[in-house]
């Protein structure tokens, strides 16, 4: 009797299990199912998840089966009631693993899916990294290999005060100097650096742009990159202000008063290179305070426009080179003008600050940067 009634049980289970599946087929239901590693490193598993169609009613039972190769064995690691999903979390790392779902008990099974939770093996970086202050860059490392399961890393900077890095990887450039950057993986505490230097901008030395002869111009400027500047107007006499910290390489007291200044380290171009910059400033009426050696801070008052030398006006004779200094200091061209060697136009060596007001930029097109 005992038996009858579990066999008769067996026979509606089935019986109502296939009228669920399809009322119009009586074809199997099929199963789709996927798998994705999930899981941080302390607790690494395997997500399962799978879609019946026809669709699966409250009253299915599936049966999940796992393995290490697609032709088996399969063994049996849980049986599920109402539920389209399953999270593995008895898994070994790096391991490839086969899966199959079930349904109990009209044995149709799911397609064969995989996955492995993959650790990393290797973080590296640029090693180097140059900034200009106040530049935000975001920090580039490639963690290997690239479809690890786990890839969160922490940061972290030797010198903050100097360049700081946020918890998403964007570094600040705050003040001059160097420090270590670097990046570390939470999966197996993989490190890797890089040495990030900040660099001053080099900035127009005047608070007024106003640019009366260009480039390439006429009489002093043929066949070169060098630029007049007046200032507010030719009457008034206004401070120059040293671009970079520098260092006075040679300078005269007869003619045009013309000072050589070069920056006692890399700087930031307006064009975004790094590298030493040289500049020719001509025209202050009294340098007596210049001499050779002199170091001088960025934005400090060092030189003025004046009316030293043959000129109409107040004005400075502005020329920019990358670069150290060359002795003499330059060389006379094929118009037989005054240069300076490895000269560049003064937008590309040149930052504006927001402080700055243009009156005339002489057609220059200047990148704006505190």
């Amino acid at each position: 009797m005992r038996r009858t009634v579990r066999f008769l049980t067996m026979i509606l289970i089935i019986f109502s299990l296939s009228l669920q599946f399809s009322a119009a087929t009586s074809t199997m239901p099929v199963i789709t199912a996927k798998a994705t590693p999930t899981g941080l490193t302390t607790t690494p598993s395997i997500s399962l998840s799978w879609v019946c169609s026809p669709a699966a009613s409250s009253m299915t039972e599936f049966k999940v089966y796992r393995a290490t190769s697609s032709s088996g064995p399969y063994t049996l690691i849980t049986q599920l009631m109402n539920s389209l999903k399953y999270v593995d979390t008895k898994i070994t790392k790096d391991v490839k693993y086969y899966y199959k779902i079930e349904i109990n008990p009209l044995f149709s099974k799911s397609n064969i899916v995989t996955a492995t939770w993959v650790t990393v093996k290797s973080i590296t970086t640029s090693g180097v990294l140059e900034l200009g202050i106040n530049d935000k860059v975001q920090f580039k490392y490639e963690i290997l290999p690239t479809n690890a399961t786990d890839k969160r890393v922490i940061f972290s900077s030797s010198s903050s005060p100097v360049a700081s890095i946020s918890s998403t990887g964007s570094i600040s450039g705050l003040t001059k100097g160097k420090s270590t950057i670097t990046v570390k993986t939470v999966d197996k505490n993989l490190i890797a650096s890089s040495q990030v230097s900040v660099y001053e901008k080099a900035h127009f030395p005047m608070t007024y742009v106003n640019i009366s002869q260009g480039d390439n111009g006429s009489y002093s400027h043929l066949g070169t990159k060098a630029i007049d500047n007046i200032g507010i107007s030719v009457s008034s006499i206004e401070n120059v202000y040293a671009p970079f910290t520098g260092v006075i390489k040679r300078f005269s007291t007869d003619g045009c008063n013309g000072v050589y200044f070069e920056s006692l380290d890399k700087v930031k171009f307006g064009s975004g290179i790094f590298d030493k910059m040289t500049i020719l400033i001509l025209h202050d009426n009294n340098i007596q305070d210049l001499y050779v050696g002199k170091i001088i801070k960025k934005g400090t008052v060092f030189y003025q426009e004046g009316t030293a030398g043959k000129v109409t006006g107040a004005h400075i004779h502005l020329e920019c080179a990358r670069g150290s200094y060359i002795s003499p200091g330059g060389f006379r061209n094929t118009y037989g003008q005054w240069t300076l060697y490895n000269a560049i136009l003064p937008n590309d060596a040149l930052y504006l600050k927001s402080s700055n007001i243009i009156k005339n930029s002489f057609g220059y097109t200047w990148r704006l940067s505190n």
